[in-house]
């Protein structure tokens, strides 16, 4: 008996001595008084977050659940950890404990209530590129936005390796351990296990994990999978349809990876195009964020402003202005939000930190 307790303790040990974290620890679902905790590790023993207002770290939370990435061979596990019951416009600490492995104290600022400009980034299409990729994400983090909204293609397709070699950079795992990202899915990383792993919506309230809604500030943001059907009379159409009617906030912003109305590269789509005239118009959208097409274009049709950030590093497609084009421009590019009460200004750079666009939307 004493030797199958020796032994016990020593496979206990063991296993204690194997479990890792993966990566860096990074932030999404960003909340009034939330944010959620994604960590990789190697196993399916629960992970603990100390976090707090001082690197005292004087609160706790630990696996919420996780979900399996298809890795070949040994697959990881993607642990979910809430952090709740935050204070507003705060900065937190936090660090993730797995067994024995420990991760670096990083930062996050929380939701300010009634305080603006509300500051957030937005980047699209960074895949097959992670050298431009890595430097668009180092110039997002000078600016400290509060989270980032990206427009899809991650990274080249689904595959565990294509997300670790292209999205999760070591620039990119720098950013978003400070700022939480909101992302649509795009055809290339698409929705199949590693984006559901590595991927956390807002909330639930849809029932679907690539389709959901937030609200931050006066913003109400709707973020739509041009992955899953969105014709008239699908789950999607129906859920934006409800979601966009129920809303109050000022603002709206709807986030899709397929443009509606874009010139050159893959150009329109018809069932975007149909939802705008029928949904966003109806219900006031202000600003669409898409991706898709390899550069930047300010469209604005029916008072609704369509803008195409679809150079985050893949290969350049030639832009075309169509009737509704206001600018466009084959470049890199990345954009800077800053949300008034009652004002929108929006700046957009490329990789020389180059100004190529800047308006201001007023309501």
């Amino acid at each position: 008996m004493k030797k199958l307790f020796i032994l016990f303790v020593f496979l206990l040990a063991v296993s204690s001595s194997n479990s890792k974290i993966l990566m860096k620890p990074y932030l999404q679902a960003l909340n009034h008084n939330s944010v959620i905790v994604l960590v990789e590790t190697n196993n399916q023993t629960p992970v603990t977050v100390q976090y707090g207002l001082s690197e005292n770290l004087e609160m706790k939370s630990s696996t919420s659940f996780f979900v399996e990435t298809d890795r070949r061979r040994n697959n990881t596990f993607v642990h979910r950890i809430k952090l709740d019951s935050l204070n507003s416009n705060s900065i937190y600490f936090y660090k993730a404990i797995h067994e024995n492995d420990v991760s670096e104290i990083a930062k996050f600022r929380t939701i300010s209530n009634g305080n603006f400009p509300i500051l957030f980034a937005v980047m699209g299409d960074n895949r097959s590129n992670p050298f431009d990729h890595s430097r668009k994400s180092r110039k997002i983090k000078r600016y400290e936005p509060l989270f980032s909204i990206y427009t899809g293609d991650l990274c080249f397709d689904g595959r565990y390796e294509s997300w670790k070699s292209e999205f999760f950079t070591e620039d990119e795992l720098n950013l978003i351990s400070e700022v939480p990202f909101f992302n649509s899915i795009g055809n290339h990383e698409g929705s199949g296990q590693n984006s559901k792993a590595f991927l956390e919506p807002a909330n639930k309230f849809s029932g679907h994990n690539f389709y959901y809604s937030f609200d931050i500030g006066n913003i109400h943001f709707i973020v739509i999978s041009t992955e899953h059907s969105v014709k008239p009379g699908s789950d999607q159409w129906k859920f934006v349809e409800q979601d966009l009617n129920n809303t109050d906030k000022k603002w709206k912003i709807a986030v899709f990876h397929v443009p509606a109305y874009a010139g050159g590269g893959h150009g329109s789509n018809k069932n975007m195009i149909n939802m705008s005239s029928e949904l966003f118009e109806k219900y006031g959208v202000d600003i669409c964020l898409t991706g898709h097409n390899h550069y930047y274009q300010r469209n604005f049709v029916n008072n609704i402003y369509h803008l195409v950030f679809g150079g985050g590093g893949a290969p350049l497609y030639t832009p075309k202005d169509e009737e509704y084009t206001q600018i466009s421009v084959k470049d890199f590019n990345y954009g800077i939000f800053e949300v008034f009460e009652d004002k929108i200004n929006v700046s957009v750079y490329n990789l020389k930190d180059e100004k190529i666009d800047s308006f201001q939307i007023n309501k």
